[in-house]
């Protein structure tokens, strides 16, 4: 199924994540206001008592994922109906209290992969989904591409059908578009999460630069090239800068 994304009154996408993945294991995810739900909208301050302290429960019930009121028994709002549960489905919508709840469509791959340095060496990548993908890092450090579980916002990109992709670094507040469309790694702006080195690719080539074990060198290994090549220049200047003196020096003993 799709990621699920609750938004507050003011439209604010307030939370994200895939219930399939936060299932597992669990017999349901509670979602409200306490800090003791499974989805805890508390950090939110515009979250009022419309809200439960436990409004609704995700469940499995045979091969569905159903959405199920609480024990408050304030139904949702679907279509303009009251609804006692919902079942998540791609599209699906409904309001509870002063929020509301939506399903995104089905996923999509794009073309594009993202590339990205392990913390314990090496690189990984993953393919992008069209629509937004979320960066995130786990308790250990590590980069996560959608795996809602694993905690922290790093960074999101958004792919469009066209091949736009937009990037929003919430580390440092910045945003840039950029087209993909002819692009191969060195061409790639590489950025930094967690300060580990992220870039945007092509599938194939993210699956060769991974495969090779060469990911990313590519760039350090032109920076050397260049240091060298420069350190190269300023000796041939030095060289014939004590060659010119020297011919002075001579030109003066002979006069």
């Amino acid at each position: 199924m799709g990621l699920c994304r609750i938004y507050n009154k003011d439209g604010k996408e307030i939370k994200s994540f895939d219930p399939e993945q936060l299932l597992t294991g669990k017999t349901a995810l509670t979602v409200g206001r306490s800090p003791s739900c499974t989805i805890s909208l508390d950090s939110d301050s515009s979250i009022d008592e419309s809200v439960d302290p436990v409004h609704f429960a995700i469940i499995r019930r045979d091969s569905d994922i159903v959405a199920v009121e609480g024990p408050g028994a304030r139904a949702f709002i679907a279509d303009n109906i009251f609804v006692h549960e919902i079942k998540l489905v791609p599209g699906a919508a409904f309001s509870f209290g002063s929020c509301t709840f939506s399903v995104a469509p089905e996923s999509v791959e794009s073309p594009f992969a993202i590339l990205f340095e392990k913390k314990e060496g090496g690189a990984g990548f993953q393919v992008l989904l069209e629509g937004e993908n979320s960066i995130l890092m786990d308790v250990n450090g590590n980069l996560k591409i959608n795996d809602f579980a694993a905690g922290t916002l790093l960074a999101k990109i958004t792919v469009t059908k066209e091949g736009i992709l937009s990037l929003c670094n919430m580390q440092h507040g910045t945003s840039k578009k950029a087209s993909f469309e002819y692009a191969n790694i060195e061409a790639h702006d590489i950025f930094f999460c967690n300060g580990l080195k992220v870039c945007v690719c092509r599938k194939g080539e993210a699956q060769k630069a991974v495969a090779s074990g060469r990911a990313f060198v590519q760039s350090s290994f032109k920076l050397k090239v260049l240091l060298v090549a420069s350190l190269v220049i300023v000796a041939g200047l030095f060289v014939l800068l004590v060659m010119k003196e020297a011919s002075g020096a001579s030109t003066n003993a002979a006069v």
